[in-house]
């Protein structure tokens, strides 16, 4: 890790996105979403469960307009992709845990409304606290952004 050109990276990413229907925007399952992107070299899958995927070739479509899941030439590395990108992921679980948080979010909210606790542990932002330093006053005077 010290000599940065000499080390071998897994040139892969992931990404991941589920909730339920009450933070859905639109016309979504009211079961939710769970979807999960894998990005590994040129391509990239999203898996959206119950749904078909998506596979794009990163480099011949940056803007991601052509959907290569139903080209027959892909669907070995469709089903590679897919495995790895559910390998330790279940939605299903997922979509368990964000049920019982929702029950937990409503027991905890009636709670706070009765009870009305005291709000000690709010961090109090002290103007003094807001501040930039003279160089970055500078830089957005100079329209610059932040290193």
């Amino acid at each position: 890790m010290t000599d940065p050109n000499n080390v071998e990276w897994d040139d892969v990413a992931f990404s991941e996105l589920c909730y339920d229907a009450s933070l859905a925007a639109g016309s979504f399952p009211a079961a939710g979403v769970c979807q999960r992107m894998i990005r590994r070299g040129p391509w990239k899958l999203i898996y959206y469960h119950g749904q078909a995927c998506q596979l794009f070739h990163l480099d011949q479509d940056p803007r991601e307009l052509n959907d290569r899941a139903s080209d027959p030439a892909c669907q070995e590395l469709i089903e590679d992709l897919t495995d790895e990108v559910l390998n330790g992921w279940d939605p299903e679980q997922i979509r368990e845990r964000i049920t019982q948080w929702n029950k937990d979010s409503a027991v905890l909210s009636g709670w706070t409304r009765t009870v009305q606790p005291r709000d000690q542990y709010r961090w109090e932002m002290r103007r003094e606290m807001a501040y930039l330093d003279e160089e970055q006053m500078e830089k957005g005077q100079r329209g610059e952004t932040a290193d």
